[in-house]
């Protein structure tokens, strides 16, 4: 006998269709989360092995090095050897040293932070793209301030130039020569030596190439931040690298090379993010490569997606139809 109202699907169906929905999607929540998890790896093992080059626009910071010396200039090629600051206040100085033929001149740069927490402070390198027989560099002090001592080796019987002892927030050099491994040539040293057999390097919480946005920020294309090899980072509900996330003691950065790029040499472990795209803990991949957990998992999505296509249809059913006349 018809009614007139229309059946009802069981609530066990109906509780049971939002039930495998929800399982559904927290299963696919949890694999986009377990594939999105930052994991720290060796630089070394980068397909570049260390090396970090700038490209096109791009800029290299060094961000939260350690105090003390920072970038050292060495040129013993004859020329002009020029410096130019800018103080904190904002006042700029031009000093020229000439550099004769068995003579040289040194820079030395140490970076102090504003502050005792020196994690915020960090150091800008550009290349200026001018002449390539006449390498030129910028350097700018975030946070920080740099000490900045440049002098001239005279030739013999000639008297000494006044050296340079100022402190500033941004400071451009350009050489007479381009940067090479002959004596007389040029040379840049990041940090200081620590081995006398190995290269100086500078300890640093994080390297970035990027460049500038706005007064304060940066904008990275490409980040390595320090970090314990192995360490992940579980942040919800999107796993991401930030700043915070960059410690000391982990990444060093050596063998700065000026052109018409910037490139260095990074050592250590670090999360690295390259367009976005942080480097992973490599579990899934790993997972799916097992056939039995594939299997499974295969599956229990099947089942999943089943479930709630037999809720939702049971669903519809019941509501459309009736019993039929006597």
């Amino acid at each position: 006998m018809n009614t007139g109202k229309p059946a009802k699907s069981p609530s066990v169906l109906r509780r049971f269709g939002w039930l495998a929905a929800l399982a559904v999607a927290l299963a696919a929540y949890a694999f986009f989360y377990l594939g999105a998890i930052p994991q720290a790896w060796p630089i070394e093992d980068d397909a570049g092995q260390g090396l970090w080059q700038t490209s096109g626009a791009d800029q290299m910071q060094l961000r939260g090095p350690k105090a003390g010396p920072l970038l050292s200039a060495h040129v013993g090629c004859a020329g002009n050897l020029t410096v130019r600051t800018v103080s904190p206040s904002g006042q700029p100085q031009t000093q020229t040293f000439s550099i004769a033929k068995g003579g040289g001149a040194t820079v030395d740069i140490a970076l102090t932070p504003d502050s005792a927490n020196d994690s915020s402070a960090a150091a800008t390198l550009e290349a200026i793209r001018g002449d390539p027989d006449y390498p030129d560099i910028r350097v700018r002090a975030q946070n920080a301030s740099l000490k900045v001592d440049a002098y001239a080796v005279p030739t013999p019987g000639a008297p000494p130039p006044p050296p340079v002892s100022v402190t500033a927030k941004d400071l451009a050099m350009v050489f007479p020569c381009r940067q090479s491994d002959d004596p007389e040539g040029m040379r840049l040293d990041l940090g200081e030596i620590e081995d006398v057999d190995a290269e100086p390097v500078l300890h640093v919480r994080a390297l970035a190439l990027g460049q500038p946005d706005g007064d304060a920020a940066f904008s990275d294309t490409a980040t390595a931040c320090g970090a314990k090899k192995g360490d992940k980072i579980w942040r919800l509900p999107i796993p991401s690298v930030q700043p915070a996330d960059c410690r000391s003691g982990f990444l060093v950065v050596s063998e700065l090379k000026l052109d018409r790029n910037l490139s260095a040499q990074l050592q250590g472990s670090a999360y690295t993010v390259h367009e976005g795209k942080a480097h992973v803990w490599p579990f899934l991949d790993e997972a799916m490569t097992n056939p039995v957990l594939k299997y499974v998992v295969g599956l229990a999505i099947a089942g999943l997606v089943a479930s709630v296509g037999f809720g939702l249809g049971r669903r519809r059913g019941g509501g459309s139809g009736g019993s039929s006349d006597d």
